[in-house]
């Protein structure tokens, strides 16, 4: 018996005597009977007996070439499972990459600021402008990371030392005199902070 046809006697209770005469029928119509139940697996795996007997045998008068209908769902198989593959080890790849940077600063030739955190990537232009990824969607900057810390490209992360703008300074500058009145300070303190 064809170890891939065991399972219609050990599972779908066909008899084996029943099984031989399909596989001889399937010869005479010009089809292997592996094929046929390869092709039809998604209707007949909840049959059982005859009905799964009766089922089979009428596939066989069909006019399908079940040879390229099984390859075709073998390589839609092959191709899935590649395409998992595939995946996971992506996945396995952005995790490591996360592992490894994680709380690390990189910086590139022109300035950009590369970051892990734990939810994203984050690149920091030297503007300021910051850019954001999820871990799963970043692995070009995780790898570009990579890339730079290997080549000794990267170099310390520069302080980021922000300016005020006129309004926030103002605005500081008013709260700490409204303060100053609080307490009943005395003096300018524009000239003593250097404002």
């Amino acid at each position: 018996m064809p170890s891939d046809l065991a399972w219609l006697v050990q599972k779908n209770s066909l008899q084996v005597p029943a099984l031989f005469l399909l596989m001889a029928e399937a010869r005479k119509a010009g089809h292997r009977l592996s094929n046929v139940v390869s092709a039809a697996e998604h209707a007949i795996k909840e049959l059982k007996g005859k009905w799964l007997f009766a089922y089979v045998r009428s596939l066989l008068v069909k006019p399908v070439d079940y040879a390229h209908v099984a390859k075709a769902k073998e390589t839609e198989q092959e191709q899935r499972l590649a395409t998992e593959r595939d995946a996971a080890a992506r996945a396995n790849q952005v995790q490591d990459l996360v592992q490894r940077y994680r709380g690390k600063r990189v910086v590139d030739a022109q300035g950009n600021v590369f970051e892990v955190d734990s939810a994203s990537i984050v690149i920091t232009s030297p503007n300021g402008q910051r850019r954001a990824a999820a871990h799963e969607q970043g692995l070009d900057w995780l790898l570009m990371m990579d890339t730079l810390h290997h080549r000794g490209e990267c170099t310390p992360a520069p302080a980021t030392v922000r300016k005020a703008d006129k309004a926030t300074s103002g605005a500081i500058v008013d709260h700490l005199k409204g303060l100053r009145a609080l307490v009943g300070l005395r003096g300018g303190f524009r000239e003593a902070a250097g404002y």
